[in-house]
């Protein structure tokens, strides 16, 4: 996930303090500021992991004798990791200074609503009325008493899941990137960061333990330590990026083939083999630290 050797980013400039509100929340066309082409590609895996998940579980065989199903979390792991490196590098490229600004925190939560909920409101609106309607054969059953709950981010049936656990990281995203701008004030030194970012990881781990969690969780508690590794990953990229040094880029080569060989033996239809023990499509559904971990490269 860390990756110090991408080509440099080409800013556009802006003049904030003369910018309109309607730009502010809106930008301009064209203006490519935060966007990072490297992971475009990673996002297109992620919806693919999914996708592929999917079709295993209806009995489509897209890989000849190799069964997919089980992988689907993986694919959306992948999205959280994403999620929090990208809007966490965001803000880390700004001094600290500027995270006073509520400017930047209207425009932040803007941007973040529209980014979800208009689907999200069709989709559960339509449910709702297609289910008072008596509509058959619809996916999502949606009484008056489901729906509030969905919009309150209680619930999440099926693949809706997902919606209230990155929601909820965006509410608390501003207060982990003030905490990593701080920290990344001060520059200690990598062993000390090292050192902290596992105390963290394994203090969110022990709060909320990963066998204790729910199928489809709707909390962002279980998750967190996915996206707590996105958000120390933008951390030591922007350290990385700002050192001045040379990058290492066969370390980190064999780094990257090991992750994905990792990544392959989680795989519910591997493990099985490797094993010697029957599939178990759930099997790897709670490695939320390990994905976390393992994306992060």
């Amino acid at each position: 996930m860390t990756t110090p050797h991408l080509p440099k980013e080409t800013p556009t400039p802006v003049d904030e303090r003369g910018a309109s509100w309607w730009h502010l929340f809106l930008g301009r066309p064209g203006a490519r500021r935060h966007h990072f082409d490297a992971l475009d590609g990673l996002r297109g895996l992620a919806v693919l992991i999914v996708l592929l998940s999917h079709f295993s579980n209806y009995g489509v065989l897209v890989l000849p004798g190799i069964g997919l199903s089980g992988i689907g979390k993986s694919g959306v792991y992948l999205f959280f990791v994403l999620s929090a490196f990208l809007l966490t590098r965001a803000l880390l490229d700004r001094s600290l200074a500027t995270f006073a600004d509520g400017r930047l925190w209207a425009d932040y939560a803007l941007r973040r609503v529209l980014r979800i909920w208009p689907l999200y409101l069709v989709v559960l609106l339509v449910s709702w009325w297609f289910t008072r309607a008596g509509v058959p054969g619809w996916h999502y059953v949606m009484d008056t008493g489901t729906l509030v709950r969905h919009l309150r981010l209680q619930e999440g049936q099926s693949v809706l899941w997902s919606i209230p656990v990155e929601f909820t990281f965006y509410l608390w995203l501003p207060l982990l990137a003030l905490a990593l701008a701080w920290v990344q004030q001060k520059r200690w030194p990598w062993q000390v960061e090292v050192l902290l970012a596992i105390l963290v990881l394994a203090c969110a781990a022990w709060a909320w333990p990963a066998q204790a969690s729910a199928v489809n969780d709707v909390r962002l508690g279980p998750y967190l330590v996915i996206f707590l590794c996105g958000a120390m990953a933008a951390h030591w990229d922007h350290r990385i990026r700002t050192a001045r040094q040379p990058s290492r880029h066969a370390a980190w080569a064999v780094v990257g083939v090991g992750a994905l060989l990792a990544c392959a033996l989680s795989i519910p239809q591997a493990w099985a083999w490797l094993s010697g023990e029957a599939a178990d499509a759930s099997l790897n559904h709670r490695w939320f630290l390990f994905f976390g971990v393992i994306v992060r490269y």
